[in-house]
């Protein structure tokens, strides 16, 4: 027997209401459409099975049909909506609520694939109820609704008699009170206001007369103090002019000198690029590893095995890769909500990797042996709010660094996996581009766009150096004592790390050098650069290997034993070189 929602509403009763009252501890927002707090419908045990109009609904939380299935979404204003669809049973036997978007997806299949949706109210139809005979319960409340009624009626009657009583007796006392209070202020407000007015009056006018002598003696000397300044500031000018056009033809002259120079040894250097082309002789390309077409966004070679490459594609899947077999193994593939990879490291044992991503995740996967399922440890998740840039391993393997965009540098305990405490002051003040540790003692270098670097030891910045444009990439030489800078103005600058002095200047390229690294033996420098080229500097000769490419590199990286080296580019697969 169904109810009569009539009946219910002459009694002065919801059927919704009388529903609530049988399972107060039930799921608020499939009772009441205006309700869309889904705290009390995932708490306690799920997934649970809810009553809504005689039916029963299995509900659960963080789930909705996948979208591989076949599955329909509408916009609807509620959860209660979104279960009609169930109760009905010609639309759908499972839903799932957004009550971010306000949609309900929905579909007809018993058992569909599910998919992880945190927030989404997950509805599944199991049966329909058999309904009681609610006749005598029925007959009750009406009775007792007519006898609250008439009781409340009365009570109210009496009530208005009394107030209204009362009411006109405070109106008429308020009135005589009123009348007399204005008529006693407004007499006192006239006399104060009188005797205020002619007090400023006097005021005013001794002011006025005080401030035009003032004001008449003030704009003459600010004249005099003008004019004199204006005479003082045009002979500085012209004398600062002179100088000024004495030193740009000075300098003008210099740079005229050094291009000339510039493009003599670039004309010798073309004279040698058939021998010293990257490709050739001495880096020919690793066809087996070029040819697999990799396209990737970070990439890092194993620090225990110089035959392993880690790289993470742009469907988030990581791979391991021999480059001498040219075989690969998928270690994983990250999830989407984390955004594509920015930069990927190797701890030092090589039993795991340090990922950080676009949407400000970083996180720690293990590397176990084939056919095993790695696990996978947090270390931030900030959802957006501040990309991840770089990411590194300290060389005892202790530490996890990572910088962000918005300039921060955070460090974890790996062991704990807990955030070290850092101050906010250490901080880059735009976009940390590169980092990288000492084999020597362990000191951290920071790259920014503040056009800075930044040395760390212990936690704290111990020397901010400054170098006038932004840095993109930075890296230790192998033995710890250089410092490589890969610059925004195509340069390159070679540092001693002990003393912060400048060991070399290259002008390496024609546009931003965005990735620097030194050769396993320390006596060669590569760098990668907007310029589409990538080339190997001699550390301890005067020449120069090179390769042209049709696509800005994004990164490169050298084996541990120096000969393998695999260039990232942007949006075109990787480039692989074996050094015989």
């Amino acid at each position: 027997m169904h109810f009569n929602a009539f009946l219910f509403s002459a009694l002065c009763v919801s059927p919704l209401a009388w529903i609530d009252a049988v399972a107060a501890d039930s799921c608020k927002a499939l009772a009441d459409e205006n309700v869309a707090d889904l705290s009390d419908c995932c708490s306690g045990t799920l997934p649970r099975n809810e009553t809504v109009n005689f039916n029963l609904i299995e509900i659960s939380c963080g789930q909705r049909p996948a979208s591989s299935g076949p599955i329909s979404r509408l916009k609807m204003n509620s959860a209660v909506n979104c279960v009609g669809l169930v109760l009905r049973g010609d639309r759908a036997l499972v839903a799932s609520w957004d009550p971010v978007r306000r949609e309900c997806w929905y579909t007809k299949a018993g058992d569909p694939p599910l998919t992880e949706a945190p927030g989404f109210l997950l509805m599944r139809y199991k049966e329909e109820l058999e309904q009681e005979d609610c006749t005598i319960r029925v007959k009750e409340v009406e009775q007792k609704c007519q006898q609250d009624l008439a009781a409340k009626q009365t009570k109210c009657d009496q009530e208005k008699v009394a107030d209204k009583t009362k009411c006109d007796q405070d109106k008429s006392n308020l009135e005589t009170e009123c009348s007399r209070k204005l008529e006693e202020q407004k007499k006192s407000c006239q006399q104060q206001c009188e005797q205020e007015k002619a007090a400023d009056k006097a005021k005013c006018d001794q002011d006025k007369a005080t401030l035009e002598t003032e004001c008449a003696k003030k704009l003459e000397d600010q004249k005099q103090s003008s004019q004199q300044r204006c005479d003082q500031e045009k002979s500085d000018e012209k004398t600062k002019c002179d100088q000024d056009k004495d030193t740009l033809r000075t300098e003008c002259d210099k740079k005229l000198d050094d291009q000339k120079k510039e493009a003599q040894d670039q004309l010798q250097q073309c004279r040698r690029e058939g021998q010293s082309h990257l490709g050739n002789g001495a880096w020919p390309k690793n066809e087996a590893m070029t040819n697999k077409r990799l396209a990737a966004t970070a990439l890092a070679y194993s620090p225990s095995d110089p035959n392993q490459l880690v790289t993470v594609d742009f469907a988030r899947n990581i791979d391991i890769h021999d480059v001498t077999t040219a075989q690969t193994r998928r270690l994983t593939t990250m999830q989407s909500s984390d955004g594509v990879a920015t930069s990927i490291a190797w701890h030092p044992s090589g039993q795991s990797v340090l990922v950080a991503c676009y949407y400000g995740v970083v996180k720690i996967y293990t590397v176990g042996p084939p056919s095993t399922t790695p696990s996978i440890y947090t270390l931030l998740d900030e959802k957006k709010e501040s990309r991840g840039m770089k990411v590194a391993f300290s060389p005892d393997g202790k530490t996890a660094v990572a910088g962000l965009e918005d300039g921060r540098v955070l460090l974890w305990d790996v062991a704990t996996r807990t955030r070290l405490p850092l101050s906010a002051q250490d901080k880059h003040s735009a976009a940390v581009n590169g980092l990288t540790f000492s084999s020597k003692d362990g000191t951290l270098v920071t790259a920014s766009s503040d056009k800075t670097i930044k040395f760390w030891a212990g936690g704290k910045v111990t020397q901010t150096h400054p170098l006038n444009v932004e840095v993109r990439s930075v890296a230790f030489s192998p033995s710890g004592v250089h410092l490589a800078c890969g610059l925004q103005d195509s340069s390159i600058k070679i540092l001693d790390a002990a003393t912060r002095t400048q060991r070399r200047d290259l002008r390496a390229h024609a546009s931003a050098v965005v990735d620097v690294a030194f050769s396993a033996d320390g006596n060669a420098l590569l760098s990668a650069s907007e310029d589409r080229t990538v080339r190997v500097w001699s550390l301890i000769g005067d020449y120069a290997q090179t390769t042209d490419t049709d696509k800005k590199a994004q990164a490169i990286a050298v084996s541990p034993g120096g000969n393998s080296l695999a260039v990232l580019f942007d949006m075109r697969p990787m480039v692989f070189y074996a050094k015989p």
